[in-house]
C-alpha cells in the first residue's frame, strides 16, 4: 500500500513539475536547437519528481516543518490537504440527509442511507 501511494504521489508530482514548468517557459526564451528536444526534459522532470518524493517518503521527520525542504511535495499538500472555507456544503449535505430518512424510508439501513446520501451529494442520484 505504501508503495502504490508513493507511486501515486510521484505522478502527481510529475504532472506538477511538468505543468509549472512549461508556465515558466516563454517562446522567446526557446533556442533553435533545443527545440526539437523533449526526451531529456521529461527525464528531468521524472527524475526531479522521483527523488523529491522517495526523499520525503524516507524522511524520519514527519512534522509539517519538514515540508519546507520538499517545495513540490509543499505545494501538492497545500493544494489537497484544505479544508473547505465554508459550511454550506456541510450543511447541504444535512438537507439531502434530511430528505433522505423521510417518514417512507424508515426502514433503510445504516449501509443504504449512506449510499444514498453519498449519490446524492454528488448529484449522481436525483
Amino acid at each position: 500500500m505504501k508503495n502504490r501511494v508513493k507511486n501515486l504521489c510521484i505522478n502527481i508530482a510529475e504532472k506538477y513539475i511538468e505543468n509549472s514548468s512549461h508556465t515558466e517557459l516563454s517562446v522567446d526564451n526557446v533556442d533553435d536547437e533545443d527545440f526539437l528536444i523533449f526526451s531529456s526534459q521529461e527525464q528531468c522532470f521524472d527524475s526531479r519528481a522521483n527523488l523529491e518524493v522517495v526523499q520525503f517518503f524516507n524522511n524520519k521527520n514527519k512534522a509539517l516543518t519538514c515540508l519546507d525542504s520538499y517545495p513540490t511535495i509543499k505545494k501538492l499538500f497545500i493544494r489537497y490537504n484544505t479544508s473547505l472555507p465554508s459550511s454550506a456544503p456541510v450543511e447541504r449535505l444535512f438537507s439531502f440527509a434530511g430528505f433522505i430518512h423521510a417518514p417512507n424510508r424508515s426502514n433503510l439501513s445504516n449501509t443504504n442511507f449512506e449510499k444514498l446520501v453519498f449519490l446524492k451529494g454528488n448529484d449522481i442520484y436525483r
